[in-house]
């Protein structure tokens, strides 16, 4: 039995059926769990994967949504210096895909495409040394902010005060945190280059990231090989040290993101919904399906929900 709460220890992916109500409860209680003790290849965290929901798929994916082994469009490479992910640097805590904001008509039916609800994290190679990774609780620090230092919060809440542009994708005028469609909120957050704010939001922005670099607020987790995380994308951060290779042995990691499946439908007023040229860059996100019926899924609602403190700040 692990000292953390927030393992899973498996044996094998029989016994995950019959563990998913534990697993909703770990992930309620931290916004993230880890599975231990399974298989350490591609067809594993897609499984698992498939469990939570839909799988978004990534620019630096393979045919079955996942990231890390053999990607099928290389064309991102010629942009690499815009991927932090495939480098050795730090990686300040953030949400994954928090530069995607946009649309796509799948089928009849176009929808927002979003940033990941959650995303799957599996530590295929560890590095030669550095590279720890850490979570950090954004729901907590807004709870915070709202009772601390309620300007700051506001600012974060306010359309506009962040934007992200990475490569072909770029996310205009978003909040920090945003309502999601269910009641609760989601949070879009990183900092570095590719982030650009109004002279009105450098400050909170400034202050948010100390806040997740912020003991009271983050938990170094220490990725065994093999070892899966899972993240509520919309309520926690994630972020890494930097790190250094072994001669030889690359540090690798797999990745999934599950999407959206509450994402805003969006309806042409002449019904012709139809992919054009502005959609183009938002197919390497597209949805595939999960295989597993909804109702044997981990029964989780992703975000921040809304407490007393929250919702003074929003009225």
């Amino acid at each position: 039995m692990s000292q953390y709460p927030y393992i899973v220890e498996l044996s094998s992916l029989a016994g995950l059926p019959d563990r998913t109500p534990a697993v909703a409860e770990i992930m309620k209680d931290y916004g993230f769990c880890i599975f231990r003790g399974l298989p350490n290849d591609g067809d594993t965290i897609l499984a698992v994967a498939q469990r939570f929901g839909n799988i978004q798929r990534h620019i630096r994916d393979d045919a079955r949504g996942v990231c890390g082994d053999a990607p099928a469009d290389l064309s991102w490479q010629k942009y690499i210096s815009e991927y932090r992910g495939v480098s050795t640097d730090e990686f300040l805590p953030h949400t994954d895909g928090s530069f995607v904001d946009g649309m796509l008509v799948e089928g009849t039916t176009a929808k927002r495409i979003t940033p990941p609800r959650m995303l799957l994290v599996q530590v295929a190679q560890r590095a030669e040394s550095g590279g720890d990774n850490m979570v950090s609780d954004g729901g907590g620090i807004l709870e915070y902010l709202a009772r601390e230092e309620p300007e700051i919060a506001r600012a974060l809440l306010r359309p506009g005060c962040i934007t992200i542009s990475r490569d072909d994708q770029m996310a205009l005028q978003a909040a920090v945190f945003e309502p999601t469609q269910n009641g609760a909120l989601k949070m879009r957050f990183r900092y570095d280059e590719t982030v650009y704010a109004p002279s009105w939001a450098c400050d909170a922005l400034t202050r948010f990231k100390q806040l997740t670099l912020d003991p009271r607020f983050s938990t170094e987790v220490d990725a065994d090989l093999g070892d899966i995380m899972v993240f509520d994308n919309w309520r926690v951060l994630h972020g890494r040290k930097s790190f250094s290779n072994a001669p030889g042995a690359k540090r690798k990691f797999r990745r999934v993101w599950i999407s959206d499946d509450e994402a805003e439908v969006l309806l042409n007023l002449v019904a012709r919904a139809h992919i054009n040229r502005s959609q183009e860059v938002y197919l390497p996100y597209a949805t595939i399906a999960s295989p597993v019926p909804a109702d044997q899924r981990v029964g989780y609602s992703c975000g921040i929900a809304r407490t007393p403190a929250l919702a003074a700040i929003l009225s």
